[in-house]
């Protein structure tokens, strides 16, 4: 009786472990085994009925000896309901390979402390024994799945990777350093503080359909055509730097996200954040690209954190001014970066003026005008008008607003009427004159890196015709040089020389007094120490000292000649002036005293025939 017990236990244990697709080697052996016992055990027992021979006493036709089917109770693992299977008979039990499976997916049994590898992950739960192997999208694996059967219907769904993140790749090519490690979703790529340009780039995108692509402006060649998933952008090893960049998605990445990116830039530190395709860096400035971060952000999501961002602008481009003038007789005459705007003519004043800066982020230009000779009109910004439509302009000034202020200039210069084109000035300064008698015809502005040089000559922007000198106190300073000799001076060239190379901006006036001839510089430098005016000054040139008296209309008779005028000499009456001094008495019958300088090399006093006086020029002293 024992022994049909346990034949009856080994096949429902054989059936369950064939339904689950547990491996069956070694059952039948444990049955032969468990059948002898019970066989002579049978033979022990009294009164029991050998079930081989008999069957169940109570009827049920099982008989395993002649392979007839069997009525077996089993729990279904897909139902999970009780029910007749009759498709399981003794053979399926006992065969070492379970019904329907292939010998080459046989798995070796696990003992119950067997350690379950890493790439599997282990479900169990009352209703079934799972094995889900963890999937891979893309050649990237996606982590553990956790399945779980449905609480209703018993069902096990089908097990789903987790969605993949999208990411964006980077890498820079860094002077001296070459090719740096690929960077992703945010980490800088390249350096910082070690004065090192990036010379090339390259990126690349992966968990999402779609591309990326990316363009840079490389030194002195501009800016590149777009390149795109991983091709090189820049110029390696040719010792050019990257300026500035730009980055866009394609695709349906461009759908479903946006690219964020900045650059730590030579002098300037971190930019602001750029997006999908601005431009990001400078232009222009001749400053290196050093590192750059690139980040992927959900489609109108929040941009990324700019705490540390050393400035608000995300690209400082070429500049580009733009100014206009409403000139008397001509009406409103515009202009761009540096060009002309109005003209030298006197008749054509300046009366009203405007003007607007563009492509240097969030910077600005102000500007303010003086008008008749009067106080300075409040400064105004971009684009807004200035000055009187009834009344000249005499003075201008310019100004940069923003973090433009910080890496550029302003220049700008002024054409004055009866004193033609004054230097350049900038940043503020006054360019002009302070009399309405001499107003402003033309101008012209620039904007410029401040590491690049003036654009001009800076003499003189600004003209102050209010002298404080005498005709006594400058003739003081005349006689103080009496006797001096640059043939004896220890120093270079000679004083005036010297005075006026600084005065001018031109230190080639500094040199040798035999080679460089100083006398219109020793009157323009007694002029300047007096400060007295005088339309023409300071010059180091008798003949541009004539063309400013005249264009001012300051030239007098020499016949009419007085103290303090000051007299231009041509010895041969060709036409090329010669020589200047000041005269330093009246006419006396056919001669005029005078003081001169690099007379012989010296500052003398002279008796010069009136002769020789071609001009005479009258400065406007203090009274």
């Amino acid at each position: 009786m024992k022994s049909a017990y346990s034949r009856v236990f080994a096949m429902l244990l054989c059936t369950i472990l064939c339904v689950s697709g547990t491996p069956t080697v070694g059952i039948a052996e444990e049955l032969q085994s468990l059948d002898a016992a019970g066989q002579s055990q049978s033979n022990a027992d009294d009164g029991m009925t050998d079930v081989g021979a008999e069957g169940w006493d109570d009827g049920s036709p099982l008989d395993i000896a002649d392979g007839s089917s069997s009525t077996l109770v089993t729990d279904d693992a897909e139902t999970g309901s009780l029910e007749e299977d009759a498709s399981v008979n003794e053979t399926s039990v006992l065969d070492e390979t379970p019904v329907d499976a292939d010998p080459a997916d046989e798995e070796e049994p696990v003992a119950e402390d067997a350690v379950v590898p890493s790439d599997e992950v282990v479900v169990v739960d009352d209703e079934q024994l799972d094995v889900v192997q963890i999937q891979e999208v893309n050649g990237t694996e996606q982590g553990e799945v956790t399945v779980e059967p449905d609480k209703q219907t018993g069902e096990t769904p089908t097990a789903q990777p987790t969605k993949k993140k999208a990411k964006v790749s980077y890498r820079s090519y860094v002077q001296s350093a070459g090719w740096q490690r690929w960077r992703s979703n945010g980490k800088v790529s390249g350096t910082q503080d070690q004065g090192l340009r990036i010379e090339g780039i390259r990126m690349k995108l992966s968990g999402v359909e779609g591309g990326i692509s990316y363009r840079s402006y490389v030194q002195s060649k501009g800016w590149q055509s777009w390149r795109s998933n991983g091709k090189l952008s820049g110029m390696t090893g040719r010792g050019r730097r990257l300026e500035a960049f730009q980055v866009k998605l394609t695709g349906a990445a461009k759908k479903a996200y946006d690219v964020y990116y900045r650059a730590s830039i030579q002098k300037v530190g971190w930019t602001a954040w750029a997006k999908n395709g601005k431009k990001c860096g400078t232009y222009g400035l001749g400053f290196r690209m050093e590192a750059i971060q690139v980040v992927l952000v959900e489609k109108g999501g929040a941009a990324p954190s700019a705490s540390d961002a050393t400035v608000s602008f995300t690209f400082l481009g070429k500049p580009k001014i733009s100014y206009s003038a409403n000139a008397k007789g001509l009406g409103w005459l515009s202009a761009l970066n540096g060009k002309t705007v109005g003209k030298s003519s006197a008749g054509s004043v300046i009366r009203q003026l405007s003007a607007t800066l563009s492509n240097l982020g969030n910077s600005g230009i102000r500007y303010a005008v003086r008008l008749n000779g009067d106080s300075w009109q409040s400064w105004e910004k971009n684009g807004t008008v200035v000055g009187d439509a009834h009344k000249s302009v005499n003075a201008v000034r310019f100004k940069l607003t923003g973090d433009a202020a910080s890496y550029y200039n302003v220049w700008y210069r002024v054409c004055v009427s009866g004193l033609g084109w004054q230097g350049w000035t900038k940043n503020g300064k006054a360019a002009g004159s302070d009399s309405a008698l001499y107003p402003i015809t033309a101008l012209q502005v620039r904007v410029v890196a401040k590491s690049a040089k003036s654009p001009g000559k800076t003499l003189r922007p600004f003209v102050k015709t209010k002298s404080t000198g005498t005709v006594e106190s400058t003739l003081a300073i005349a006689y103080a040089d009496l006797g001096y000799s640059a043939a004896t001076d220890p120093l270079p060239g000679s004083k005036a020389g010297r005075y006026c190379a600084k005065l001018m901006g031109e230190p080639w006036m500094a040199g040798p007094s035999t080679e460089i001839w100083w006398c219109c510089m020793w009157v323009s430098m007694v002029l300047d120490k007096a400060d007295v005016f005088c339309p023409g000054f300071p010059t180091q040139n008798t003949d541009l000292a004539l063309n400013g008296g005249a264009r001012a209309k300051a030239i007098s008779n020499r016949n009419n000649v007085r103290r303090g005028d000051i007299v231009i000499f041509d010895w041969d009456w060709d036409g090329v002036t010669d020589h200047i001094g000041f005269a330093t008495g009246s006419r006396n019958g056919s001669s005029v005293p005078t003081i001169e300088g690099n007379t012989s090399n010296a500052v003398r006093e002279r008796s010069r025939s009136l002769f020789d006086v071609a001009y005479v020029i009258r400065p406007d002293y203090a009274k």
